[in-house]
């Protein structure tokens, strides 16, 4: 739980840490670990269609391992889920379309205020609420930018929002009159510069989740699927997968996509926490302005009015937490001094008194839901709690450690489309060896996110996940194929990813074990500079995909010159040194796996292992260690390493002798580091709780029964569990300069 509290106050101003009695300490210390997981998960699950999780196989919710009976101890649960918000915390930046709704839409109100009179604060705050959830539907493709020239799809694009804007109002039950709309709209079309951020933006979304090789219809397949097979939905989603072409040029919005579009928006509107007040005015005014820095939004708006070149730099402006960590509580302290004591004197006094008796009643016997709280305290705390809500599950929400984060589908669409153009299609085998058991994984995960989503949007504060799916189905649709084969792409270049949070190692024996195992190819990498260093460090991946002869040109155009640093940065991780190691000897064995697998699933499986591997070779250690320790040999650690390779890397039965040999001497060489780490921070204690949970699952079984008993399920919360343990532990250890 240390670290869990430490990264937590790593979200509030130096400012505010370092004062003598320090409220963000005192915040903290009454945060639930498991309740701010599920805050978290809330906001990743509230529109799950799109996010992606469930492709990536990444569980919903986190369950210990196998069967269905837990044995965590109740004292453990907020130690447990406190190890699972680190593991998030400790991820890449997350470009979720939630994040970059909401800062869009921020930046729309410091432009667009002066449009509305203060009589107008319900047209203010719907047209925020439209430019933040009009992403959605650009990035679920709902909508899709009709190919011509600029002049045409910006005109496209504008009676578009208009178009919605005016949606928005109608269902929100607030009518305008068509003078008073038009005049608006020609007030608001001032800010043109802003409108032209809005076009790029959108465009860049609704590329994000590109269908490329199938075709749109097998898109809205998938995106569709549960409402195509019943339901209420079942005739409305036919027709308009059915006229997709129609329904997506379109500037208007028919009757059907009115009905269908909750569909694939948010089940709830993070943004309306801090907007949805009785003065929106003043909340934009005193918070948009002190978050973001007018001088440089307005120089990248500028930018957009002749050309999108710097939507990168753009999106990672305003994806940076910091400007919430910085400037947030002095625009709150700004904010509650304006709205609640900035009262006349008369008032002040009535107020002071009433404290007065508030506090001499305290003590008393009287029953305490008789006293009667001042009304101006009440509306200060009501305030605080309401922000102080936006704050943490905004900000708690940046970073993640599950799934895709949008990232390289955003920013990287030339390495996503022209890797993905270049790799040749499976066979049949490999459908079946391969895709066959991602598919089946995927419908088990897909249930629960649908399961989740649904309690959610029925408004249901505490719900609790089955332990089995309760459908059979597997889904099958080609565009998921592609997914899954986009989302390894995204992982195996994780590295080029931005990292806000860095946790370093402190102990001595392992930052020596470090330098004596990797500091010499540390040193060699870092002599490479620019290309050459993306070069060497992406060549033993492009090794082990031989049949892609322009695989590293692409990779090298695609890396930008600020991303060298975090290639560089993450030379200095252990978890790097041990995918390199991997895949230097998948590379140099003979291992004939391309009669079965295509060069898509083999970057598929290796992005499985760098996701896992470090995980798995952590609390394999631990395993062996405790059987050593203890002569348990019950615990089967071999036969967890063969659940391991093939159910969850989905590697074929007659492949295990090779990778099972290979994990047993990447675990064997490197012992003496993997034995200290065990000992970081709380993972002795993490791994102690599946450690108990694996005993109960095994004991007495054969192994023929256990391999029988283990269902698609534990291997999803079995994924979830290792890939805990890997983000946790992506640690930046500095060898000694001397």
């Amino acid at each position: 739980m240390q670290l869990f509290k430490r990264i937590l106050l790593s979200l509030f101003p130096e400012e505010i840490i370092n004062q003598t009695i320090n409220p963000a300490s005192m915040f903290v210390s009454f945060i639930n670990a498991k309740q701010f997981f599920s805050v978290v998960n809330r906001k990743i699950v509230e529109n799950y269609k799109i996010n992606l999780f469930d492709v990536s196989l990444d569980p919903f919710e986190v369950k210990i391992g196998f069967g269905e009976t837990p044995t965590i101890k109740v004292k453990d649960v907020d130690f447990y889920y406190g190890y699972a918000a680190s593991a998030n915390f400790n991820g890449y930046r997350f470009f979720s379309p939630s994040n970059i709704a909401t800062n869009i839409a921020l930046i729309s109100a410091i432009y667009t205020r002066d449009a509305f009179e203060k009589k107008q604060s319900q047209l203010f705050l719907y047209f925020l609420f439209t430019v933040y959830l009009l992403t959605f539907l650009f990035q679920a493709r709902l909508k899709v930018f009709p190919e011509g020239e600029q002049k045409e799809t910006y005109a496209w694009f504008i009676e578009l929002f208009f178009s919605f804007y005016a949606v928005v109002l109608d269902q929100a039950g607030i009518k305008v009159g068509e003078r008073e709309m038009s005049v608006l709209r020609q007030k608001l079309l001032k800010h043109i510069q802003l409108f032209f951020m809005l076009y790029y933006v959108y465009q860049s979304v609704n590329q994000c989740i590109q269908p490329y090789g199938v075709s749109e219809k097998e898109f809205y397949g998938w995106l569709f699927y549960d409402e195509l097979k019943k339901g209420d939905f079942q005739l409305l989603v036919q027709e308009r997968v059915e006229n997709s072409e129609e329904y997506t040029r379109s500037s208007d919005f028919s009757t059907i996509e009115r009905k269908i579009m909750h569909l694939v928006l948010p089940a709830d509107i993070l943004l309306r926490y801090l907007l949805d007040t009785d003065d929106v005015f003043t909340v934009s005014e005193v918070f948009v302005h002190e978050i973001f820095d007018k001088e440089k939004v307005d120089d990248y708006l500028r930018s957009f009015l002749s050309s999108d070149k710097r939507m990168h730099e753009f999106l990672l402006y305003i994806t940076d937490y910091t400007h919430f960590r910085k400037h947030y509580f002095n625009a709150l302290k700004k904010y509650v001094i304006r709205t609640v004591k900035n009262e006349p004197l008369g008032e002040k006094e009535d107020y002071e008194q009433e404290l007065d008796e508030l506090l001499s009643t305290i003590g008393d016997h009287t029953n305490i839901e008789n006293i009667q709280i001042p009304q101006r305290l009440r509306k200060e705390a009501e305030i605080m709690e309401r922000m102080m809500n936006f704050y943490v599950t905004f900000v708690g929400g940046y970073r993640i450690a599950r799934g895709d984060t949008f990232y390289h589908r955003l920013c990287k669409k030339e390495l996503m489309q022209l890797v993905c153009q270049e790799l040749p299609a499976g066979t049949k085998q490999d459908a079946l060896y391969y895709y066959g058991g991602l598919l089946y994984h995927y419908s088990k995960n897909v249930f629960y996110y649908k399961y989740a989503f649904e309690n959610i949007r029925a408004g249901k504060d505490k719900f609790h996940l089955p332990f089995r799916a309760t459908f059979r189905e597997v889904y099958s649709n080609m565009f998921i194929i592609k997914l899954f084969d986009t989302h390894a792409i995204a992982t195996l270049f994780q590295d080029i990813n931005p990292r806000d949070t860095k946790v370093y190692v402190k102990n001595k024996q392992i930052i020596r074990l470090f330098k004596d195992y990797f500091g010499d190819d540390i040193s060699s990498l870092l002599r490479s500079r620019g290309k050459n260093l993306v070069h060497e460090f992406y060549q033993p991946l492009a090794d082990c995909v031989p049949a892609i002869p322009a695989f590293m040109e692409t990779v090298e155009r695609s890396v930008m010159k600020e991303e060298y640093d975090y290639l560089k940065e993450s030379l200095y991780t252990v978890d790097t040194w041990l995918f390199h190691e991997l895949l230097q000897r998948v590379a140099a064995s003979n291992l004939q796996w391309r009669q079965k697998y295509s060069d898509y699933s083999v970057l598929g499986i290796l992005a499985s292992l760098k996701d896992t591997l470090f995980g798995f070779i952590l609390y394999y250690t631990y395993l062996w260690e405790q059987s050593e320790k203890n002569g348990h040999s019950y615990l089967a650690e071999d036969l967890f390493l063969k659940i391991y390779i093939i159910d969850v890397l989905n590697i074929a039965e007659e492949y295990y002798p090779f990778f099972a040999a290979l994990i047993k001497e990447l675990a064997t060489t490197w012992k003496p580091l993997w034995s200290l780490w065990i000992s970081l921070d709380d993972n002795a204690a993490y791994f102690q709780i599946g450690y108990e949970n694996r005993k109960f699952f095994i004991l007495n079984k054969s192994a023929e029964d256990i391999m029988t008993g283990v269902v698609g399920e534990d291997i999803i919360w079995l994924r979830g569990y290792l890939k805990n343990i890997r983000y946790y532990n992506i640690r930046f250890v500095v060898p000694p300069t001397s």
